[in-house]
């Protein structure tokens, strides 16, 4: 079975500002966390990013989802309401 982790999104935030690699990050988690995944939250985050144009706002955007893509390989968590299913 594979391990799951759910990345804060101040990982995210690192890892976009080069402040974190992701080798450095798979070399610093449990050896057994194979698989990382976004969420609707990240989504949210990246909708409150500023920027003084609209060009340097597309800018930043595209920034985060490319490095969201990065780090999750693309694989997208969903939580069912009321339920709870993931």
């Amino acid at each position: 079975m594979k391990n799951t982790a759910y990345l804060d999104n101040n990982i995210i935030v690192e890892t976009e500002q080069e402040n974190l690699s992701t080798d450095n990050l798979r070399n610093n988690i449990d050896k057994n966390m194979t698989e990382f995944y976004y969420s609707s939250a990240h989504l949210q985050e990246a909708n409150e990013i500023k920027a003084e144009t609209s060009i340097l706002l597309e800018e930043r955007l595209q920034r985060r989802f490319e490095t969201l893509s990065l780090v999750t390989n693309n694989k997208y968590v969903n939580q069912e309401l009321p339920s709870n299913k993931v």
